[in-house]
């Protein structure tokens, strides 16, 4: 597991792969990066140990096993290179979700939490080095693009991934995943390293300028003042660290926020969204017109191309169970949008910690597609998964004495 961790943010690929067509980055292709090898090894052990598949399951840990059932069987009716490559990706995310979910405290610290945490401080390091260079600083053999998306007078940093939102998301995943962790660990435990680790951590979502980062960011302050309303020893400092690592970075570098606040309350409805009201209403058709099985995984694209060939522009739903109801049918996007409610359910009645882990991470899911359509995106969904499943386990609880009581009243 930390192999696939460290590796995920390094988005060096080799091609596999590539449908024909105008739709930029994975919307049509296939690819073979270095943590699908450390993919396969994972699944390798965690098939090998049966044990681990035995564990009672959670509608977060079944997620994600369903949805790849959904991909096979509208995979049968539109059969692709890529669609199979999808299956395979979702089928071993799954795998992902079992590992996670089934590590003992220890193991998940040794496992997950500190190679997160190891692999968002090289992150940050790069995205400052970004920050300060205006551009790429030469990692291109790490994955590195040399083209940065340029957010009025400042460049959004993207430390060695695609695009600067997936950066968020990873900033955001190790967030929770040490929020949870910590929030687990006994009262009189040593919580500095653990907080200065956040503050570190944090810096990348103040150099993004991801709005859905804002909004999560909004969700753990929320939740955290919930927690701190009956123990404010353990949640507020975690509050003061992550604030602390994303303002300070966001203020030295605002002219990205300044652009990104004047769309946020611009006229243009399109200039608000990102666009994100036309790829709705596009997504809404296609399903509409493949309701049952939809246009096959992982075609998306090059259906659209197909019947509105004049566009300027071809890109996915920046929505996950959208594009899942588009690609594999209206009840599969249906069930993942009710399975993700539910979880969201469970989480708030958990307590703080559960309800921080769910809401933070959601806009990414929500308003995005990298966590279904971008290979480290999928792994990013199923930690997060994961993390779900474990607050909600009682055979393994993630949170604080509170947390606990929380749950023992609303169960």
């Amino acid at each position: 597991m930390p192999a696939v961790i460290l590796l995920a943010p390094l988005e060096s690929a080799a091609i596999l792969s590539q449908l024909e067509g105008a739709a930029d980055g994975y919307n049509r292709v296939v690819v073979f990066t270095a943590m699908d090898i450390a993919l396969v090894a994972l699944a390798i052990s965690v098939l090998a140990q049966s044990r681990s598949l035995r564990r009672p399951s959670t509608m977060a840990s079944l997620l994600l096993p369903v949805m790849a059932a959904f991909a096979a069987f509208a995979w049968l009716f539109n059969p692709s290179v890529r669609g199979g490559s999808v299956i395979i990706r979702l089928v071993l995310a799954s795998l992902v979700v079992v590992e996670v979910a089934g590590l003992n405290r220890v193991e998940l610290r040794n496992r997950v939490v500190l190679p997160l945490l190891a692999a968002s401080a090289v992150q940050t390091v790069v995205v400052i080095l970004q920050a300060l260079e205006q551009g790429p600083i030469g990692l291109e053999v790490l994955g590195e693009r040399s083209v940065f998306h340029q957010f009025g007078t400042s460049v959004g940093a993207q430390g060695t991934l695609i695009h600067p939102y997936p950066l968020a998301g990873f900033a955001t995943l190790t967030v929770i995943a040490t929020i949870l962790y910590m929030a687990g660990r006994p009262d009189d435990a040593p919580r500095w390293p653990y907080l200065s680790a956040l503050a570190i951590t944090a810096v990348p979502l103040g150099v993004t300028y991801s709005r859905m980062s804002v909004i999560g960011l909004a969700a753990i302050a929320v939740f955290a003042l919930w927690g701190a309303s009956h123990n404010r020893k353990l949640y507020l400092p975690m509050l003061t660290a992550v604030a602390v690592g994303a303002l300070l970075p966001a203020l030295i570098w605002n002219g990205g926020w300044i652009d990104r606040a004047s769309d946020s309350v611009g006229s243009d409805i399109d200039a608000i969204t990102s666009n994100r009201l036309v790829l709705t209403r596009q997504a809404i058709d296609i399903a509409a017109a493949n309701p049952w099985v939809g246009v096959g995984p992982g075609l998306y694209t090059q259906y659209l191309e197909q019947v509105e060939p004049d566009l300027d522009h071809y890109d996915a739903v920046h929505t996950v169970p959208l594009v899942v109801a588009a690609e594999d049918g209206i009840p599969a996007g249906a069930v993942v949008l009710v399975t993700l409610l539910l979880i969201g359910i469970r989480a708030l009645r958990m307590g703080p910690s559960a309800a921080m882990a769910f809401g933070a991470f959601l806009p990414f899911v929500v308003f995005d597609k990298f966590p279904y359509i971008h290979p480290n995106g999928i792994i990013m969904f199923a930690i997060w998964l994961a993390m779900l499943d474990r607050s909600n386990s009682p055979e393994q609880p993630s949170a604080s004495a509170f947390d606990e009581d929380h749950a023992k009243m609303t169960a």
